[in-house]
């Protein structure tokens, strides 16, 4: 699901809760905002979106301010936020043709985004054509987001094999040191008796 989509979806569901809380029908709502009971039916159900004019309608109606409808939407950026931060941080840590591949990722998801919006364009023009390649679109970019994710684990774990591969060759680089020392030391204790003799 898109930023936009999840936003959209937070929007519906307060103004929702709100008409139940003050117990009023849907029927009342669509008449305060001129449109047909049907019309703010798919309102709600996300068939079709709330427009600015009509949440400021309806915070004037229920009473409210337009940042208690839309508060929620902070601690949502929020949480994306970082989200994004530790993305980040495990980009940094892979090597470099690595981030270079995350790179392609990235570019190619901007000309997905763009492609997006300027779908969303032409959408609100002819809206039921697009809505099949808006979701395919999605589904592609959800598809990427994947594949990038399942390469910073497989990174991790190349990362973590290469530290443990390292660290037991250390071990073992000390302890046939370890060894030649004492071969060393046990040579000379083996030839020191002969030459006092």
């Amino acid at each position: 699901m898109s930023e936009v989509s999840k936003k959209s979806v937070l929007i519906r569901y307060k103004l929702k809760q709100l008409r139940l809380s003050k117990g009023y029908t849907q029927t009342k709502i669509a008449e305060v905002l001129g449109v047909s009971p049907q019309h703010y039916g798919t309102l709600e159900r996300g068939i079709n979106s709330f427009s600015l004019d009509n949440i400021l309608k309806l915070c004037d109606f229920y009473n409210v301010t337009i940042m208690s409808i839309l508060g929620e939407l902070r601690k949502v950026d929020r949480k994306r936020k970082k989200e994004c931060e530790k993305l980040v941080n495990q980009i940094q840590e892979l090597g470099e043709e690595h981030q270079e591949v995350v790179s392609h990722m990235v570019d190619y998801y901007r000309q997905l985004e763009r492609k997006s919006m300027h779908q969303n364009i032409i959408m609100n023009k002819n809206n039921k054509k697009l809505n099949f390649q808006q979701e395919e679109d999605e589904e592609e970019l959800q598809e990427l987001i994947e594949n990038l994710e399942q390469e910073i684990k497989q990174q991790e774990t190349m990362i973590g094999r290469r530290q443990k591969e390292n660290k037991k060759r250390k071990t073992t680089k000390k302890k046939k040191e370890v060894l030649r020392q004492d071969k060393t030391i046990q040579k000379k204790e083996v030839e020191q008796p002969k030459e006092q003799k």
